[in-house]
């Protein structure tokens, strides 16, 4: 599974759009493949002190969609994970990410090429306001070609 999508560019390209879900390209088709690792996740953040629990957990016609929260004190989050399966061979590449906030982590997500076309894809249908930001923020950092 490669991270994908508006929190990708967020997190990776550094992106100022905030996006609230986290999407994922699966090249794995099963569900209970993709389950595992997400539970297998949850078990090591709740190692670091953090509460899970998986609020809503479905396979969708595109893929998979969970809703998580995660409750660290008092105060609690809740985020829509999502996985689409596709049929293209998805490529990916490993980032590392720094941060002020976390120590510095490395990333799989997918590869820049298929990311840009999955966002103009993306402006295509249903159009929404943040396609059109993201692509103004790639158009923005070069990785769109306007010839």
């Amino acid at each position: 599974m490669y991270f994908k999508g508006g929190t990708a560019l967020r997190i990776v390209y550094g992106s100022p759009r905030f996006s609230e879900d986290l999407d994922f390209g699966s090249a794995l088709h099963d569900v209970d493949e993709i389950e595992t690792a997400v539970l297998h996740t949850l078990v090591e953040i709740e190692r670091e002190g953090i509460k899970t629990r998986i609020v809503d957990s479905v396979k969708t016609s595109g893929g998979y969609l969970a809703v998580i929260a995660f409750t660290f004190g008092s105060t609690t989050v809740q985020i829509r994970l999502e996985a689409s399966f596709r049929e293209e061979e998805l490529r990916g590449e490993t980032e590392t990410i720094y941060s002020d906030f976390v120590p510095s982590y490395s990333i799989h997500v997918l590869a820049q090429k298929q990311l840009v076309g999955g966002k103009i894809a993306a402006l295509l249908d249903p159009k929404m306001p943040r396609d059109f930001c993201d692509l103004y923020y790639l158009l923005q950092k070069g990785f769109v070609s306007t010839e």
